[in-house]
């Protein structure tokens, strides 16, 4: 069990490692950063989207969904096929511990 004095130099501690505080820290961040499933974008530092978005249209031009439920599974974000090694390794690295 700890002692008071390491409670209280725990909350102390704890007061300065919190993670950032305002929306510009948040978002520069990239603590959120892990599998992208909740990710707010598709494209991330190191990606380009230009490459997301001819992989997006060459994968509406293959399959040519043509109703509403056909076309969910094609709309940006349902599948992230743009991926980088280096984002790869990382996934699998945190992932597959």
């Amino acid at each position: 069990m700890a002692t008071k004095r390491q409670i209280a130099a725990n909350r102390r501690n704890a007061r300065h490692s919190t993670g950032p505080k305002t929306l510009q820290g948040k978002a520069a961040s990239m603590n959120a950063l892990l599998h992208g499933l909740r990710a707010r974008t598709m494209v991330v530092p190191g990606e380009h989207q230009e490459d997301f978005d001819q992989i997006h249209a060459g994968l509406q031009g293959l399959y040519q969904p043509e109703n509403p439920a056909e076309q969910y599974w094609f709309r940006p974000g349902r599948h992230r096929p743009v991926e980088t090694g280096a984002r790869r390794s990382f996934r699998s690295q945190v992932l597959c511990r």
